[in-house]
């Protein structure tokens, strides 16, 4: 039971290690699509730049988060 537990929680991070970035990154192409394909005049322009601008911050944090851990990852195997 106890191997099972493990290897759900290893499937678990990994998941979110390697999914919340792609999630990031495809939450904000499909915000910056909706966001170029709005007429200039359109009411919801705005909406969609705020979604646009929070998108581009949740990506750029989760991304410099990935990055980071691996640089780490890739230090400490060099160090081993």
């Amino acid at each position: 039971m106890e191997d099972v537990l493990e290897i759900l929680t290893t499937v678990l991070i990994i998941g979110a290690v390697f999914g919340l970035p792609a999630l990031s990154v495809s939450f904000f192409t499909v915000s910056l699509v909706k966001y170029k394909r709005t007429d200039k005049d359109a009411p919801e322009k705005q909406s969609r730049r705020t979604r646009l601008i929070i998108s581009s911050i949740i990506m750029g944090v989760l991304l410099s988060a990935f990055v980071t851990l691996v640089i780490l990852f890739s230090i400490s195997i060099t160090h081993m």
